[in-house]
């Protein structure tokens, strides 16, 4: 397996930042990626920063704002 480097910008690690600290918690980095020719590193651009914990917590507030919404 090669080693990765991911960059992110502030606004999507700080999303995460504090999430990223529960061990039962698993991230999720979406971006472009590419093989850096001068380190050798796969490497990833991020478009988009994320745990399950947090998608959960989304879905969650999704369904009960439908839920309340009485449609």
């Amino acid at each position: 397996m090669k080693p990765r480097s991911s960059h992110a910008g502030s606004f999507r690690w700080n999303r995460v930042v504090e999430a990223i600290r529960d061990d039962g918690d698993s991230f999720t980095i979406e971006g472009v990626q590419f093989l850096d020719p001068i380190t050798g590193l796969i490497t990833v651009f991020a478009t988009n920063t994320t745990t399950k914990n947090i998608q959960a917590a989304a879905r969650a507030a999704q369904w009960a704002q439908a839920d309340g919404s009485g449609a």
